[in-house]
């Protein structure tokens, strides 16, 4: 029973969150909204410069509401898979990415709202360099503010507003406890690698 209450607590939340990250104005089906307007479309995996495959937790908070995940990353020139667990292995979405294609599949599971490629974009402006982020950003009139190192940060900013806004434990974004707080839509989450094997070097 308390199982099943932490598994529906889970899919309300990210249904929570999906309704905020879904605009009503009609988009090109592989983009997602940005704060305050326009559209982010996935950056090409080659963009982050390194292959890698890793097993990550991410515990959002929504309000309220908490929740964790478990997410499944792969890596690999311009190939990305990324799987969207429950704790106890109930899939959410599988998503991957072959240079500028995304194929999304959805559970059952997950609320219709739900786009993982909110997810994705959100992973992006975490771990992508920033000279990928940047023209990505600005074709959206959104600025990056880029400080990491140990105890880093890293912010997207349209004027002076800050609308998300990143914190980084170590120099290695791989190695080290992650923040991520999108302010724009009032929802964060810490994500934390636990696994992590990479075939190429940054």
């Amino acid at each position: 029973m308390a199982e099943e209450t932490r598994v529906r607590a889970g899919i309300a939340l990210f249904a929570l969150l999906a309704l905020g990250l879904c605009g009503c104005a009609l988009r090109p089906a592989d983009t997602t909204p940005l704060p305050g307007g326009g559209n982010w479309r996935a950056l090409p995996p080659g963009l982050l410069g390194q292959s890698l495959s890793a097993v990550q937790r991410v515990t959002g908070q929504f309000g309220e509401r908490r929740a964790v995940m478990v997410f499944y990353l792969e890596v690999e020139g311009d190939h990305l898979a990324l799987v969207g667990t429950l704790p106890d292995g109930s899939e959410l979405f599988s998503l991957e990415q072959n240079g500028a294609k995304v194929a999304v599949n959805r559970s059952p599971l997950m609320p219709a709202q739900l786009r993982p490629l909110a997810v994705l974009a959100d992973l992006q402006l975490i771990y992508w360099p920033e000279r990928a982020l940047r023209p990505a950003l600005a074709a959206s009139g959104l600025e990056l503010a880029d400080e990491r190192g140990d105890g880093g940060l890293r912010e997207v900013r349209r004027g002076p507003q800050t609308l998300i806004s990143i914190h980084y434990a170590a120099r290695d974004p791989w190695r080290g406890a992650i923040d991520f707080e999108q302010r724009a839509w009032s929802y964060r989450y810490t994500v934390e690698t636990l696994e992590l094997e990479r075939q190429s070097a940054p």
